[in-house]
């Protein structure tokens, strides 16, 4: 198996047609696409048609480019060229299009057509291919050759076009109007030089295409849309699945409408190697199953008999050929990636006979009305189901060895009794992602989704199963029943906290009203004041406030004699100690989830008193379910020694090493004494509030929170709280310029485990740089908004002065550039405006075209401010400035939009004489005549100060995760005009 089954090795000849067709979607793709086999062609006697089906007029230059295309057809030495002036963007994959083709190639003798790939990105290229295929298919004597102009395509010919580079490369540079927007042409030469990449040396320049034979086109076979992956197996030259484990998808039919739903679901699947076993359980006649779905085979069992559920899965389970095994339902289904993930999920835990996920419940108008994703406990599985059965992926030796089978005197539940036999040869794993999907229509219910539904059955598996029930199983029953009595209130708390919810979305409408109509009038005085009126009255004014100041004379003169001596106070700020409430205390009780939170604090000559009242305040937390885990790094001041093997407490763990390993290796030292399922970060002379670790409790119950940090302040060495961080909630971005999160940090410790503990040499921003890694690794992340966190400000503390610690900024850089590579971002990381916050500046991908769209209404002077700023001023190159016209009516206005638009070529006018609508001017321009990638919405009272303004737009613009971006405005006393939107979601 060789790379030329993918790629040729050796050049094509060039089609020896007479009479050929070439399509191109706007003037210079035939050139750029295929102009060296043209020029082959043309030397060769053939006669060829270049067919423009747009005249590519989206700029406005239709004419311009026809022409340019004619002159390139002379450079080339074609003769027939002609265009059916579709509007640009305008193209359709419609019968029309393709009659009309159909019939020139008929009245044209055609043999071979060349026409743009499907691999393209313009939807002009995509709709000419789409049609050229057809029209191709229903004609039979032509055959196709697809060309490449902006996206590679997978070649299967490679026409040698060495010998007319030079007439190609000559013809390119007719198209002038293009080549100033971007250097198409050195792309193009670029693409074709590659080409030659698996060809013989002495070939410098080559054109690749897609070539297709009439009959590769006919409907079912469709080569051409065949997925990469297929296209390898095919060729042999993919064994993917025979190095990855055989997954066998069992599907007990009763040939309804939604089995081939189910089955689609399995053959989108990422996973390689499946085999998919459907049963006909219903004993009538079944319809037919194709051989395949997707990549994987279908065998269908038929019984010719109803078979009930338990007997027929286990029909399907002694066909089974695979390592691991899944039961489909067939009215349900599951998500593309369910499969691989479980599979991952058993290689990783050798320890665990099956794998989950969480399941949605879909009623029949696609709503989901519950939600099935529960941690796993092992007593749980023994007094009632909670998996459902699609959402699990079982080891299949639990039947072939250990003789597990579905019993078949259970006509419902029988998942549930399966389950409880697994249970016995090992763990189950959880995986946390929602990817099954269960249908529930009609009020219809199952034994996973309705524990007390058919209560004769569940006593039947209970009764089979209570030998097994153990003092474990009884307190969890016991625990359920008091959860069950406590669920009235809890649903009274809720109401009252949706209804709170409601009230406060109300009073934000009415907060971001108040503020749309401060900012109309604000606008309105700038206005005002940059008006002539307003400046004429200048003098007046002036004068008045001198006449007013020396009216006040002797109260100037006090205060300057006073100025010298005044006194700052800065705004007060109180700490409420919180109380512990009845209520307070019930709720600890009754927190159905009360997990051990282990506390690390490395120590390193701290003095005794901060340590001392560090260690006071985590032993006054209401909740008490903690353990501290402290390890002093070498200390050699002896009074901290003494102090720390004073101290008795059973849940203090202390390590002592006997070198000085720095905080990362003391903290990561302090981790292996921990046994809790969650950490929590704290300094050695700082201060946890008392409610502290109940509300952390509290956000992993009620929200599933895997990492928690709430507000802090700061602790004065007199005692005074001062310095309150009221911190926002987690902000992906944001977390990228600086540590807002800092303290107090939460995370649940397979997270620290998986990230790899604290990284050495990144003192002074271990916690950042372990926050980053966690957030690539869970999204359940809650904010507290509560200070639950007294940061204590000891001289030469990062909490005094960050810039005390000029190392800790330089391993934030790390950290964050550590992140980037992580991530796959190409980016710059360098420091921020001020000490402790960070600049990630993001690679522009490519050259993209901007496209900046100004609506304006008379006014030339303010356009003429904003437009030449742009020029003046940007450095980004690649852009083009489309002003549109709005019912202007003042010549002066007309003169100076075509003074503008001879400045630069970059530049085009345009009107829309509608009744304003300020999202349909814009609607209009970007539809009718942007040509960018990115689209730039500007006001022409804008006028541009900073130069690499574009750059930064596009750094955030072209993220896959990002819509749209906005800058920071300025009125012209450098006072914020607009600094971003809030959206309530």
């Amino acid at each position: 198996m060789t790379e030329n089954q993918l790629i040729p090795y050796a050049a094509s000849q060039l089609p020896a047609d007479k009479h050929i067709l070439v399509l191109a979607p706007h003037p210079d793709d035939e050139v750029f696409g295929c102009g060296g086999a043209i020029a082959l062609h043309a030397q060769a006697g053939a006669e060829v048609n270049v067919l423009l089906l747009t005249a590519g007029d989206g700029a406005g230059e239709g004419e311009k480019r026809l022409q340019e295309s004619q002159n390139a057809s002379a450079v080339l030495g074609y003769d027939s060229l002609s265009c059916w002036h579709i509007g640009d963007r305008n193209v359709q994959y419609c019968s029309e299009l393709i009659e009309r083709i159909e019939q020139f190639i008929r009245q044209k003798s055609i043999t071979l057509v060349y026409a743009p790939s499907l691999w393209e990105n313009h939807p002009d290229h995509r709709a000419t291919a789409l049609c050229a295929i057809e029209a191709v298919r229903r004609i039979k004597t032509c055959v196709l050759m697809q060309y490449e102009v902006s996206a590679p395509l997978r070649p299967n010919c490679l026409i040698d076009i060495t010998a007319v580079e030079p007439k190609k490369n000559e013809a390119m540079q007719c198209f002038i109007s293009q080549l100033h927007y971007q250097r198409y042409d050195q792309h193009i030469e670029a693409l074709n030089r590659y080409r030659t990449y698996t060809l013989p040396h002495n070939i410098n320049s080559a054109e690749g295409f897609e070539y297709y034979t009439s009959d590769d086109l006919e409907v079912g076979k469709h080569a051409f849309l065949q997925s990469e992956f297929q296209r390898q197996k095919e060729a042999g030259l993919l064994d993917l699945e025979y190095r990855q484990p055989l997954v066998t998808v069992l599907i007990r039919s009763m040939d309804i409408p939604y089995l081939q739903t189910a089955l689609n679901s399995v053959g989108m699947q990422t996973y390689p190697n499946i085999e998919i076993i459907v049963v006909n359980a219903s004993g009538k006649e079944h319809t037919h199953l194709p051989d395949s779905i997707g990549n994987f085979q279908i065998h269908f069992i038929d019984s010719n008999v109803p078979l009930p559920r338990s007997k027929a899965a286990n029909t399907a389970l002694g066909h089974a050929k695979g390592e691991y095994a899944l039961f489909l339902d067939d009215d349900d289904w599951i998500a593309a990636e369910h499969i691989e993930k479980l599979v991952n999920a058993l290689k990783n835990d050798p320890l665990a006979v099956l794998a989950y996920t969480g399941t949605r419940v879909i009623n029949e108008h696609g709503e989901q009305i519950a939600l099935f994703d529960y941690h796993y406990e092992k007593e749980q599985i023994y007094v009632g189901n909670f998996i459902p059965i699609h959402s699990v992926l079982f080891q299949l030796k639990a039947y072939s060895i250990h003789q597990c089978a579905f019993d078949t005197d259970l006509s419902i539940y029988e998942d549930w009794d399966f389950w409880i036999q697994l249970a016995a040869l090992g763990s189950f794993k959880r995986v946390e992602c929602i990817s099954a999907y269960y249908r529930m229509e009609h009020g219809g219910s199952s034994d996973a989704h309705s524990p007390m539904h058919n209560k004769a059955a569940r006593l039947m598996v209970l009764k089979k199963w209570q030998n097994l029930w153990d003092a474990d199983i009884i307190t969890f029953l016991s625990d359920e029943v008091i959860k069950a009595r406590n669920l009235p209130q809890l649903i009274h708390e809720k109401t009252i906290k949706d209804a709170l919810m409601n009230e406060k979305s109300i009073l934000m409408q009415t907060h971001n009203a108040m503020l749309h109509e401060r900012n109309v009038l604000a606008a309105e005085v700038q206005s005002m004041l940059h008006s002539k009126s307003w400046k004429l009255t200048q003098p007046l004014r002036n004068s008045m406030r001198i006449l007013k100041k020396l009216k006040n004379i002797k109260g100037v003169l006090l205060h300057v004699a006073k100025i010298g001596n005044i006194t700052i106070h800065q705004s007060k700020y109180t700490y409420l100690t919180p109380v512990l409430t009845h209520e307070t205390k019930d709720s600890l009780k009754e927190l159905p989830y009360q997990p051990l939170i282990s506390i690390i604090m490395p120590v390193y000559n701290v003095d005794p008193k901060w340590l001392d009242l560090a260690i006071k305040s985590i032993e006054n937390q209401w909740y008490d379910n903690w353990e501290l885990c402290i390890c002093d790094d070498k200390s050699t001041n002896e009074k901290t020694i003494r102090y720390l093997q004073s101290l008795r407490n059973p849940k203090i763990k202390i390590s002592y090493l006997d070198h000085n390993l720095n905080i990362c290796g003391a903290s990561n030292e302090a981790l292996k004494l921990a046994t809790g399922k969650y950490i929590a970060l704290m300094d050695n002379d700082d201060e946890l509030t008392p409610d502290a670790l109940y509300e952390v409790v509290k956000a992993i119950n009620e929200q599933g929170a895997e990492f928690i940090y709430s507000d802090e302040d700061k602790l004065e060495m007199d005692g005074r709280y001062s310095e309150p961080h009221f911190k926002p909630d987690f902000s992906p971005d944001m977390i990228l310029s600086q540590n807002y999160i800092s303290h107090l940090g939460v995370i649940k410790k397979e997270l620290i485990d998986t990230a790899g503990g604290f990284e050495i040499g990144l003192e002074g921003a271990q916690d950042y740089d372990l926050y980053l890694k966690v957030f690539e690794l869970t999204c359940k992340i809650v904010h507290i908004p509560k200070v639950l966190y007294h940061w204590r400000k000891i001289p030469g503390s990062t909490a005094a002065s960050f810039s005390d610690k000029s190392y800790a900024q330089k391993a934030g850089c790390v950290a964050l550039e550590n992140a980037m590579k992580r991530r796959g971002i190409d980016a710059l990381v360098c420091d921020g405006k001020y000490p402790g916050t960070y600049r990630v500046k993001y690679s522009i991908i490519g050259n993209p075209t901007v496209s900046i769209i100004i609506p304006f209404k008379d006014k030339p002077e303010l356009l003429t401010l904003c437009i030449e700023s742009i020029l003046q001023k940007t450095t980004y190159p690649h852009f083009e400035i489309i002003g549109i016209s709005n019912n202007s009516s003042d010549q002066a206005t007309f003169d100076e939009m075509q003074r503008l638009a001879r400045l630069d070529s970059r530049i085009s006018f345009y009107e829309y004489n509608v009744p304003f609508n300020y999202s349909q001017i814009n609607n209009h321009a970007v539809n009718t005549y942007a040509k960018g990638e990115h689209i730039i919405l500007l006001n022409n009272d804008i006028e541009i100060i900073t130069p690499e303004w574009i750059e930064h737009l596009l750094e955030f613009s072209q993220r896959n995760d990002v819509g749209a971006v906005g800058a920071k405005l300025y009125y012209p006393d450098d006072t914020l005009q607009h600094a971003g939107v809030t959206v309530l979601s």
